[in-house]
């Protein structure tokens, strides 16, 4: 669980969103260049074509910013709602939706699910307390419809949700590689556990501050083996909690999102979101600790 001050830090985020919401659209947009560049034209008409199919009507939504999380998933418990195109009206705001209400809408309520449904530095992975998992299901399938529904409105997917997870949910857990776990826990995890780990793959484990960090990291992910004194042991290790953390751990909740995803169009969703663009999406986008996954590489090989 992250601490309090995490929270807090999340809290004022979602109060003053400048830099974030900046960051974040630069991130969308260079998400809709790599679709892009990756779009053969043929499928491209016959997909659009597609969406229009799908959307037999129109329906009006109506929400509030301040409860935009609540708003959402109670609109999208109804299924219809996958079948329709959407006039999105932002209470006590004025403007009229040419597309860009819809997309704000679904950016705006990502922005705001991650503090009650996830947990995660920049990589987001479902969550909820054992106590209110039972309770959960219908708000995890209303998540799916939402994401699913984002994509054929917007063709624009939440860049913090976790890769591993993402890929688990639409494509199956079998698809997810260990370069894509290694990649998701070094997004997931802190700065300061970055750090820790780089000290591990520079060969320098032996330091008691980088030793008693280390072992806080393998208890906070469940490990009770004794932490790694090589490169290449540290990344069998890594492949391991992270497996635990974006596959295992949270598997009925990524169960309930695919079932809501698949409430759409199954086919279309994962047909236009191929394994390969969205594994080429995050990786043109590396965390700062890129080379933590380098040295261990790196140091792999040379042995």
């Amino acid at each position: 669980m992250a601490s309090q001050s995490s929270t807090t830090d999340k809290k004022i985020e979602g109060t003053f969103p400048s830099e974030t919401y900046r960051r974040q659209m630069r991130q969308l947009e260079r998400m809709r260049e790599v679709l892009a560049e990756d779009e053969e034209p043929s499928t491209s008409q016959t997909d659009e074509n597609h969406d229009d199919k799908n959307l037999q009507s129109v329906r009006e939504v109506h929400v509030r910013r301040a409860t935009i999380v609540d708003d959402v998933l109670n609109q999208f418990r109804d299924p219809t709602m996958l079948r329709c195109s959407l006039a999105v009206t932002f209470n006590d705001e004025t403007g009229l939706d040419f597309g860009g209400l819809t997309q704000e809408l679904f950016s705006t309520f990502w922005d705001a699910v991650w503090d009650r449904y996830f947990e995660g530095e920049t990589a987001k992975v479902s969550f909820v307390p054992p106590q209110s998992i039972a309770n959960s299901k219908a708000a995890f399938k209303a998540i799916g419809r939402v994401l699913a529904h984002g994509w054929v409105l917007t063709k624009q997917i939440p860049i913090l949700f976790c890769e591993a997870s993402l890929i688990a949910a639409i494509h199956g857990e079998d698809k997810v590689t260990d370069e894509i776990l290694l990649r998701s826990f070094h997004f997931y995890i802190s700065q300061f556990e970055r750090d820790i780990l780089q000290h591990v793959a520079n060969g320098d484990s032996k330091q008691p501050r980088v030793v008693d960090s280390l072992w806080t990291i393998y208890t906070r992910f469940g490990m009770t083996c004794s932490p790694a004194q090589s490169p290449a042991h540290l990344k069998e290790h890594m492949i391991e909690m992270a497996r635990s953390e974006f596959l295992f751990k949270p598997m009925v909740l990524l169960q309930w999102i695919k079932e809501g995803i698949m409430e759409s169009d199954m086919q279309l969703v994962s047909g236009q979101l191929s394994l390969e663009r969205i594994q080429k999406l995050y990786e043109d986008l590396p965390p700062s600790n890129e080379k933590v996954l380098q040295m261990i590489t790196h140091k792999e090989d040379a042995l």
